[in-house]
């Protein structure tokens, strides 16, 4: 029998088809940035999924004070989900207490060297991980494992001057000690250890088998996001593509001319995921920084990037048809409408945390004010400058981010509306994609059967 269908295809739906942009504001990179870099107090406090490389803060989930006058201030501190790979970089009160590959204790900032002020321990969240001796007491016992957590054991000193040393040494003793009160500490981190998305070999295996590693890849840090069953979604194997995730990661990881100047991967993506969040917000958040697509077909989701639709260089500009329409399949006709002003921009201002800023929130714009493309896009616009701020939590490469903008941009400008009914005999009891070439941009639309 045949299958009629009805095909409503719309490059920014708001669904898991198409990435959407249009409710994608400026603020939420700024509010979700200021967010993890602050330090909270309680244990009920929600703990971040860290993805590639980030700065954050941590939740003190225990404070206590010890010795002599009480001078030495004990601080347990998650910083988020592991096993995660390294911690980089160790902050207190924005200074720089340690920096190097792979932190564990070393302490490289005299300041906390003097007179035993500092010590610490970093432990990266394997479940076999234990307290060190030092934080054992003051009912901290052994038991107390914070297991598959990336956590931080600090012990601080504050050094009470002698009163019976001169009035100088006394201050210079004060002005020694590195803490106020309780620091503010954060970490650069390395973050979760994931399944790698480009292998061949994890569709055959279960989510606690899959080798993990580090990885900067968005397609990985997904595919983990929807089968983690701690802090994700704890999806079976069975309902993930895989075949297009590996394409899409290799996609990710191709060398490409970003628009904005210069050469590197297509899409690198360092991310912290809000577990606060519901699964929806945050799938949708990974999708809008990877400008990527995650359709449902025949009970599986997969992976298709916004990009020129060729099968594997993302920047081919001919496309591969999944299907070709023609008038044989075609009951009645087909509308193509374009989008008015009101979903079109000729300027695109992208916020993103920002590394060279201190990991605080940075803004990049396309195309930049006053440049050739510019002028001819506000020449096509009547001269009304019409603007779209994005947010984009998990890009931290400026060039990245200018890539996307432009993607934005040249997809609201190029975006088709397509609508038409069609009988496909061969395609009874299925899902498909359909791929059609307009303007030179390739688009994909879920066929659904009635």
């Amino acid at each position: 029998a045949a299958a009629v269908t009805h095909v409503v295809m719309d490059a920014m739906t708001p669904s898991f088809d198409v990435p959407d942009y249009s409710s994608n504001t400026a603020t939420g990179a700024t509010a979700v940035n200021s967010g993890i870099l602050v330090n909270k107090t309680g244990t009920n406090q929600p703990i971040p999924v860290v993805y590639g490389e980030r700065k954050v803060g941590g939740s003190r989930v225990y404070v206590s004070t010890d010795g002599n006058d009480n001078r030495d201030l004990y601080i347990a501190m998650v910083f988020a989900e592991g096993e995660i790979n390294a911690f980089r970089e160790l902050y207190f009160d924005d200074k720089l207490v340690a920096s190097g590959s792979d932190l564990t204790n070393q302490i490289t900032n005299n300041v906390y060297k003097k007179q035993d002020r500092l010590e610490y321990e970093l432990q990266k969240g394997t479940d076999t991980q234990t307290p060190p001796s030092f934080f054992i007491g003051r009912g901290w016992t052994s038991s107390h494992r914070l297991r598959g957590l990336a956590v931080g054991y600090f012990r601080c000193r504050w050094i009470r001057p002698d009163v019976n040393d001169s009035a100088e040494t006394q201050q210079d003793t004060v002005d020694a000690n590195p803490y106020g009160g309780i620091p503010k500490i954060q970490v650069v981190m390395e973050g979760k250890k994931v399944p790698d998305a480009t292998s061949t070999s994890i569709a055959s295996q279960t989510y606690s088998a899959m080798s993990k590693s580090y990885s900067t890849n968005p397609a990985s840090h997904l595919i983990d996001y929807l089968l983690n069953p701690r802090y994700g979604r704890g999806l079976d194997t069975t309902r993930i593509g895989f075949t297009s995730f590996k394409t899409a990661a290799d996609k990710y990881n191709t060398s490409v001319t970003y628009a904005g100047g210069g050469t590197g991967a297509m899409l690198p993506c360092n991310s912290v995921i809000v577990t606060d969040r519901t699964m929806l917000e945050n799938v949708q958040t990974f999708l809008q920084n990877m400008r990527s697509g995650m359709p449902y077909v025949q009970g599986k989701f997969n992976l298709k990037p916004l990009d020129t639709g060729h099968p594997s260089d993302p920047q081919n500009t001919t496309p591969t048809i999944t299907f070709a329409v023609t008038e044989n399949e075609l009951i009645g006709g087909l509308q193509i409408e374009g989008k008015g002003h009101r979903d079109q921009y000729n300027q695109i201002k992208a916020t993103h945390p920002d590394p060279e800023n201190n990991w605080e929130v940075s803004t990049v714009v396309f195309p930049s004010e006053g440049s050739t493309t510019d002028t001819t896009l506000l020449s096509e616009d009547n001269n009304k400058r019409l603007i779209k701020e994005i947010s984009l939590e998990h890009i931290t490469d400026k060039r990245v981010a200018v890539d996307v903008a432009s993607i934005v941009l040249k997809n609201s400008r190029k975006k088709k509306l397509v609508t038409f009914t069609a009988t496909l005999l061969e395609l009874s009891a299925r899902f498909l994609f359909i791929s059609f070439l307009l303007e030179g941009f390739d688009y994909i639309g879920r066929e659904q059967l009635l």
